[in-house]
């Protein structure tokens, strides 16, 4: 098993789970989401063939 292997399968059971994404657009006001005293990422989401999609994840501390 590769390294990339091995790492995709580490993401995907044991690090998503806790990623919950903010997306930002028009239609949500983010800022009733965000926690006090928390940071934030703000993060470019791309699928091939499809549009740009903002988003904020919380980082843990």
């Amino acid at each position: 098993e590769s390294i990339q292997q091995w790492l995709r399968v580490f993401f995907r059971e044991k690090v998503l789970r806790h990623i919950i994404p903010i997306l930002l657009n028009k239609e949500v006001n983010p800022v009733k989401f965000l926690k006090d005293e928390h940071t934030y990422l703000a993060i470019e989401m791309k699928k091939s063939g499809q549009v740009i999609q903002y988003a904020l994840v919380e980082v843990p501390t």
